[in-house]
């Protein structure tokens, strides 16, 4: 059985991650692992705003009492019968340190995290929270960006770099393994000096080790390699859009530094992202 890591930090937005989280372990058997994660400045904020927590080790109380609180918050959200017959465990008041020791405890296959809009990613998703979620993650992350109900991709689309550098077998999470075709992104800057046609031909070699019977690569063309991917997501109605990154390394590889981080930031739809080892 596979397991699906969502964190949440209780707010009513982060709540799409487990409706999305609930569909895929329907269709792939899979338990969920709702973790509610509190992040540092909402230990802060407890600590100012409470005239009682004069000393740091008056905190643990009250965070305990806290703790309580969103586990019954939790037990609530799943009481609900969208999530009947799946297996969901619940662990309330980790802190940012305690979900990345989660990453490795329970092993999880996908993590399903939840994120706002195109000004940069908030919540639990956000600035060195979730570099550091990506960093440490050795399976598949989803960010969502708005609700999607149903959750049922059929267009994916992966952005590649086509050189040297691409891996004979690209991993796929669970559920992504079934589909009629793979489609292909490479954004061709001014500067390169390839034409389409050995561009192709690299890729057809590479298809041949991937083992791909049927796919489609789309060669386009544009001074910003994140504004053309975003781009043509756009024009195809793409449902994800898968980027790759070097486990450990910040987001590069195939996309490098900071376009891979403006994609994400900026993107509408669901953005898939997948760790090389």
């Amino acid at each position: 059985m596979k397991t699906i890591l969502v964190p949440t930090d209780l707010s009513p937005f982060s709540l799409q991650a487990l409706e999305v989280a609930a569909e895929l372990a329907r269709t792939h058997p899979a338990r969920i692992l709702l973790l509610h994660t509190v992040l540092d400045e909402d230990l802060a904020y407890l600590s100012a705003n409470d005239s009682a927590l004069q000393f740091s080790e008056e905190l643990e109380p009250a965070f305990e009492k806290a703790r309580y609180r969103d586990e019954a918050e939790l037990e609530a959200w799943i009481s609900h019968p969208l999530y009947a017959g799946i297996d969901i465990q619940i662990e309330a008041g980790k802190t940012l340190k305690g979900f990345l020791e989660c990453l490795s405890d329970y092993h999880p296959d996908l993590i399903i995290m939840a994120s706002k809009g195109a000004s940069g990613l908030k919540e639990l998703a956000g600035g060195s929270h979730a570099e550091a979620v990506m960093q440490q993650a050795h399976c598949p992350v989803l960010i969502l960006k708005e609700p999607i109900r149903p959750f049922h991709p059929r267009r994916i689309l992966t952005a590649v770099d086509v050189d040297n550098r691409v891996p004979a077998i690209l991993p796929k999470p669970f559920f992504l393994n079934i589909r009629e075709r793979d489609d292909y992104l490479f954004v061709m800057k001014p500067f390169d000096t390839r034409s389409e046609e050995e561009i192709q031909q690299l890729m057809n070699l590479w298809a041949q080790k991937q083992q791909l019977d049927s796919y489609r690569l789309h060669i386009g063309r544009h001074s910003s390699t994140a504004k053309g991917i975003l781009e043509y997501a756009t024009e195809v109605s793409a449902d994800v859009l898968v980027l790759f990154t070097h486990a450990r390394k910040g987001i590069q590889h195939f996309l490098y530094g900071s376009v891979a981080e403006t994609v994400l930031n900026r993107a509408e739809l669901p953005v898939l992202i997948i760790h090389l080892s």
